[in-house]
């Protein structure tokens, strides 16, 4: 699988949603899941969303066997995620955790703390 732009496919840590399977996978809209989910929407086009992945590959092997799943959902692919969780600008990173849903700030590719 070609991710973010040709660099080379997520590790077995990081988990790829789509349209098909992200409800399945976090339970999002039910709140019932088995553990967070940590969520980077991008875009292939995106070169601040290719800097950032081999800090999300890390993050991802880091919570490897915690319950925070580490994933990525390529936005121009699944533009119903897009569409439901407002995605404007890439990366756009979300915290799914408790039934509730954290989008950390993006402002023209610069990413800080939860709000």
């Amino acid at each position: 699988v070609d991710l973010l732009g040709g660099l080379q496919s997520p590790s077995k840590q990081v988990k790829v949603l789509t349209s098909a399977t992200f409800e399945h996978d976090t339970q999002a809209s039910t709140g019932m899941t088995t553990g967070d989910w940590f969520v980077m929407f991008y875009a292939d086009f995106c070169g601040h969303c290719r800097r950032l992945k081999p800090t999300w590959e890390e993050l991802a092997k880091h919570y490897d066997h915690h319950k925070t799943s580490i994933a990525l959902v390529e936005s121009n692919d699944n533009d119903d995620l897009r569409r439901r969780f407002k995605i404007r600008s890439f990366p756009t990173l979300i915290l799914f955790r408790g039934g509730q849903m954290y989008r950390y700030p993006n402002t023209e590719g610069q990413i800080g703390r939860a709000h």
